[in-house]
């Protein structure tokens, strides 16, 4: 709830950032167009450093009280100090959700392929399957936000939140040789 709280004070600031990103992401997609060939690969590039490069920005825009320009400034120095853990949270969060996704769109075309003789359950089988892959999708964005945030607390401050259990978090990041 704090969090909630803290990022309620910043919604104009957060509302710029919307926007600087809306206009940064429609300029790389223009970009990109439809065209294949080396262009392209380098603005996915650009899109793939711009995606790291702002990775802390809303945590910084709510806790530093900076505007969207200086936080991406501050989101690219704690990026920095500590892309092993933002980029294993990233990618463990997305693949986890792909997992889930693919599993639930499984379960929703067999069981539309099952009752396809009946028209009206596949449609609902189809549309209560839209409806758990939102729901799931609005969870998992709402856990890696929470997640980010803390991983941005540790990066700053060198220490979590005490809602995570540390032994947990820094053995996610720690390397075994």
């Amino acid at each position: 709830m704090d969090g909630l709280r803290a990022s309620t004070k910043r919604l104009p600031q957060i509302f710029a950032w919307a926007l600087v990103s809306s206009v940064i992401g429609f300029i790389l997609n223009a970009l990109r167009g439809k065209k294949e060939g080396p262009m392209n690969f380098v603005v996915g590039l650009i899109g793939a450093g711009w995606a790291v490069a702002v990775y802390f920005v809303v945590p910084v825009l709510v806790s530093e009280k900076l505007g969207p320009w200086a936080a991406i400034k501050r989101s690219v120095s704690v990026i920095k100090k500590t892309w092993g853990e933002a980029l294993v949270a990233e990618v463990g969060f997305g693949v986890f959700y792909g997992m889930i996704g693919f599993i639930i769109v499984l379960f929703v075309m067999a069981g539309a392929m099952l009752f396809e003789p009946y028209p009206s359950v596949s449609i609902t089988i189809l549309a209560t399957g839209a409806l758990f892959l939102i729901l799931c999708g609005l969870v998992f964005s709402t856990l890696g936000s929470i997640l980010k945030a803390a991983l941005y607390v540790y990066a700053v401050e060198g220490k979590l939140p005490d809602q995570f259990d540390p032994d947990l978090i820094k053995g996610a990041f720690k390397s075994e040789n």
